[in-house]
């Protein structure tokens, strides 16, 4: 496999002040997972229902007619469950869905994939264990965190492997249709990155229209005054480093000095410009950072205050951004939830191309603060996904909890003009389904037109329904 070090005298610092005091641990923990489809048309609004005594949803609205009314549960398709508690990631492709996590082999564990089609039956002809493969980087301990999926349907599976000397790696491994590994990516299909002595942890991995593969994450500094920063990497098509990329194929970021930033999501522009937003713990916090990246790596000096941009919401406490997504036009759609008098809320932010608050969305603020009576007064709700519509409209899915030890998935959806869609579910929502104890919401279009959110869950596994678009 292909190792690529970097070292800590290539790091350039960049700082920025006005940051807010606070720290938090973010821990993962393997679950089970799940799916669901939401229609996407509409149907005769005669034949609304309010609820529906299906056990897997509660007070959702569902359309008996022929169609499936946007935000309604396609109840032709139901709920599949499939997988097991050792798959912590997922990715639908066409009428597949790919899980990836772990198994275990003696004291180590190896990178698994496993392929099933939208109906949740295992697809055995790919990989050579009923429908899964398990790929090894050595001793030590592996884990699939992410999917891309190249233009050719190949598969690139990431996540982490941690050597029995416990350094973090970033880990990479491109699949062919049929599940084997593709030889001709790296050495033997495999990409290892590391970064001299220091922890790198993989937020997400993108792939550019040329087939080159953007690797995101953060690479931790250990010492008196730890410290880590957002890191990119680039990968030409053949898995060998892009050196036309930052320096020497990689770039780090921070956004103050002895600062602990990290990325939360990332995605590519059709610039080919790199969006990347995050959080920032220590010695200020902030919950909410944006970097954006030109297409040789470096930062964008026409966004923000040099290509950073500290995003607070007018009137909040706090606005811990999740997800984002680019518009064709330029424009930036960050989502997240946070606090304000009105309680917890998901929030919405349109930034225009040069990072400012997008006056033409949401009556002239720029943000949406909830809606739809999704104002968190219970124990906790928070967003899990984002996708733009083809139309340009905004889901996001979000998990609600009454309680520490319930919950369920809710969407709300809103027009081009960051008004809610009222034609969506009941008044701009669709809430209270697939009751239980949510991990993650993930949202994709389907081949169908419908919203398919495929899911993790400590009760059922990974589940996938479909709603009406």
């Amino acid at each position: 496999m292909i190792d690529v070090n970097y070292y800590i005298s290539d790091t350039t610092i960049l700082s920025v002040d006005k940051i807010k005091p606070n720290s938090y641990l973010l821990i993962l923990i393997p679950i089970f997972c799940f799916t669901l489809t939401i229609g996407c048309s509409e149907s005769n609004p005669s034949n609304d229902v309010a609820s529906t005594n299906s056990p897997m949803v509660a007070d959702s609205p569902l359309s008996p007619g022929s169609g499936i009314k946007a935000g309604y549960l396609d109840t032709t398709f139901g709920v599949k469950f499939f997988g097991n508690e050792l798959f912590t990631a997922n990715i639908l492709v066409g009428e597949n869905i790919f899980l990836g996590g772990y198994s275990n082999s003696g004291n180590n564990t190896l990178f698994s994939v496993g392929k099933f089609s939208i109906s949740g039956t295992v697809d055995s002809s790919f990989g050579s264990t009923n429908g899964t493969v398990q790929t090894s980087f050595g001793a030590g301990q592996s884990n699939v965190s992410n999917f891309a999926v190249q233009p050719d349907l190949k598969l690139i599976a990431a996540g982490s492997f941690t050597p029995l000397v416990p350094i973090g790696k970033i880990a990479l491994v491109r699949y062919n249709q049929d599940g084997s590994v593709d030889n001709a990516y790296g050495t033997q299909g495999k990409v290892l990155i590391d970064y001299s002595t220091s922890y790198l942890s993989i937020s997400k991995v993108l792939v550019q229209p040329d087939e080159k593969t953007v690797v995101v994450g953060d690479v931790y500094f250990s010492g008196f005054s730890a410290t880590s920063s957002f890191f990119l990497t680039r990968f030409k098509n053949d898995g060998t480093p892009d050196y036309s990329f930052g320096n020497s194929s990689m770039v780090t970021t921070s956004f103050a000095s002895n600062s602990r930033d990290y990325p939360r999501d990332s995605t590519i522009q059709s610039d080919g410009k790199i969006i990347v937003i995050g959080a920032s713990n220590g010695p200020s916090f902030s919950p909410c950072i944006v970097a954006r990246y030109l297409t040789d790596g470096s930062l964008d000096t026409t966004f923000g205050q040099s290509g950073k941009l500290l995003l607070k919401i007018p009137d909040t406490f706090s606005f811990f951004c999740k997800h984002v997504a680019a518009q064709t036009d330029g424009k930036i759609v960050v989502a997240g939830y946070g606090d304000s008098t009105l309680g917890r809320s998901i929030q919405i932010v349109r930034l225009t191309a040069n990072g400012t608050f997008d006056t033409t969305f949401a009556g002239g603020s720029g943000f949406v603060l909830g809606g739809a009576g999704d104002k968190v007064s219970e124990y906790n709700n928070e967003s899990s996904s984002m996708l733009i519509q083809p139309d340009g409209k905004i889901v996001v899915a979000g998990i609600k909890s009454p309680t520490s030890s319930n919950s369920s998935v809710f969407l709300m959806r809103y027009n081009i003009d960051g008004t809610i869609d009222s034609k969506f579910g009941v008044s701009g929502i669709s809430n209270n389904l697939e009751p239980g104890r949510i991990y993650y919401a993930n949202l994709f279009l389907t081949s169908d037109s419908k919203l398919a959110i495929v899911g993790k869950s400590n009760d059922f596994g990974s589940f996938m329904f479909k709603v009406g678009m």
